[in-house]
């Protein structure tokens, strides 16, 4: 069966992103049932990408949510929707994040207050988390709904 052009752009996508990730050295994940990629970016610009979000288990119910990349707006429907699966005790792990937008620091406020854990925050959006967490009353409506 002979591959048509819309097959062939495919593959070579798929060819494409995975020198990519040789090249750039891009994380791997932990594995592919609990890894949600929001966006790979096909073109390696110095390694970016926009966000991705393992799924952690340690003990019992206790989940960790590692994201790395960045997170901006585009990506909080997904990032949203994996904290909203989790019914047990979770952190969010935040060690491997270079970039967040103003949506993406609210979310993260929000959540903090809502108990979940923020680890290995960069001292930037630290800062800002809490920032956001002082200005913005304990009723507020979650971000992004």
């Amino acid at each position: 069966m002979a591959e048509g052009p819309a097959t062939v752009a495919i593959i070579a996508k798929f060819r494409e992103i995975h020198e990519i990730r040789e090249t750039c050295q891009l994380p791997r994940p932990v594995s592919n049932s609990i890894s949600i990629v929001c966006e790979w970016t096909a073109v390696c610009h110095n390694a970016a990408m926009a966000c991705r979000i393992d799924r952690l288990t340690a003990e019992g119910d206790f989940v960790v949510l590692r994201i790395s990349g960045r997170i901006t707006q585009d990506d909080i429907p997904v990032f949203r929707a994996a904290i909203d699966q989790e019914r047990g005790a979770l952190a969010i792990d935040l060690a491997e994040v270079g970039l967040v937008d103003r949506d993406a620091v609210n979310l993260l406020a929000f959540s903090e207050a809502k108990g979940i854990a923020l680890r290995n925050t960069p001292p930037y959006i630290r800062e800002w988390v809490d920032r956001e967490r002082a200005q913005t009353p304990p009723d507020s409506s979650a971000p992004g709904k």
